[in-house]
């Protein structure tokens, strides 16, 4: 019985233990369902905190690095970083504002440049024009002057010959006539010597007019050569002023920390260049006709002047086709002879003579047969 008790009591201890123990399997089941579910509700807070010490660790660098910069700055603390960001910030917000007004101003400058080159081409131009303008001028009127001397060489052979033929008349006529028609002689004589001073008179009258005209027209001339000049003088001081602005503009808006690179061979200043050279060669040609109108303005330089040259010149061909000039006509009628330039004899018919054997005729040397 004894042993029964025991073992029943081993059995009742071995019970309650086995009790006790799925109480505890029970509370432990308990408490591990428990914990899963906290588990499952943690695990995104624990994401949520692993991207925290992530952030904060880059936040950690990121401060790091300010405060390096901040030591560097000569900043200390976080408002002195505050305020020197602050100022940087506004240094760049002004330098974006001034880097946009200077574009502007730059592409308003370049349209400027724009319409200045075109207006100095617009001048070079009419320069040149004028300038080629003059040369033919020049050549028209180097021409003219030589066929103009040409024409009065031979207007002053033409009028030697008549007064030898008027000296050689006067010999023969008193030599060969009579004493009875000496009276008629000398009345034909002094007609001739008439005819011949309102002859003289006349070239004389015409030369005269001829300088007055051309010496007005030269005149007129240099006048429009001058305020050619003038204008041209004005075009180049006023390029020259809207040059200097805009280097001073350019300069102004780029820094006196920069600086201005000019190519050796610099379009604008050859431009430049050859304006001025063309207003000094404008003021060397007014000298010129200053000169030329001084010394009695023999030189035309107006399209009026060549028109009457190219008569001239029409006239004097003229004149070397037909042997008789229109000035010897009057003569011609009047003394009844002519005179063949293409020959070497001349024959001189008199209309007072009485008969064919006084004809005179003239050798090439001017002796008389």
């Amino acid at each position: 019985m004894a042993e029964m008790e025991k073992e029943i009591n081993r059995l009742r201890t071995t019970e309650r233990s086995l009790r006790d123990v799925v109480c505890n399997k029970l509370l432990l089941e308990e408490q591990v369902h428990s914990l899963s579910t906290r588990l499952e509700s943690l695990q995104p807070v624990q994401q949520e905190l692993h991207d925290a010490k992530v952030k904060v660790a880059q936040l950690e660098a990121d401060l790091e690095e300010w405060v390096s910069v901040g030591r560097s700055r000569g900043a200390t603390e976080p408002r002195a970083l505050a305020a020197a960001l602050d100022a940087a910030l506004q240094k760049e917000l002004l330098s974006v504002t001034e880097c946009t007004q200077a574009q502007s101003q730059l592409a308003q400058l370049t349209e400027e440049m724009a319409t200045i080159k075109y207006e100095r081409d617009k001048a070079t131009t009419k320069l040149n024009d004028l300038q080629t303008v003059r040369k033919n001028q020049e050549s028209l009127i180097h021409r003219f002057q030589k066929r103009l001397l040409l024409v009065t060489r031979e207007r002053d052979s033409y009028r030697q010959q008549l007064d030898y033929y008027e000296k050689e008349l006067t010999v023969t006529l008193c030599g060969e006539v009579g004493a009875g028609s000496a009276s008629l002689l000398a009345a034909r004589v002094e007609q001739l010597e008439k005819a011949l001073q309102g002859y003289r008179d006349l070239l004389d009258k015409h030369d005269n007019e001829n300088n007055s005209k051309a010496l007005e027209l030269l005149r007129v001339e240099v006048s429009k050569w001058r305020d050619e000049a003038e204008s041209a003088r004005r075009d180049v001081n006023k390029l020259r002023t809207q040059r200097d602005n805009l280097q001073a503009q350019i300069e102004r808006l780029i820094g006196a920390s920069t600086k201005v690179l000019h190519l050796a061979d610099n379009p604008a200043e050859q431009a430049h260049k050859q304006v001025q050279m063309d207003l000094d060669a404008a003021q060397e040609e007014i000298k010129r006709l200053k000169a030329v109108l001084s010394e009695g303005g023999s030189r035309r330089h107006t399209t009026e002047e060549v028109a009457t040259l190219r008569q001239q010149i029409d006239s004097s061909k003229l004149k070397l086709q037909r042997p008789v000039s229109p000035y010897h006509r009057p003569i011609f009628a009047s003394i009844k002879y002519h005179i063949p330039t293409q020959e070497t004899v001349l024959v001189m018919p008199f209309g007072i003579v009485l008969a064919y054997e006084h004809e005179a005729l003239f050798g090439g040397q001017g002796d008389i047969n």
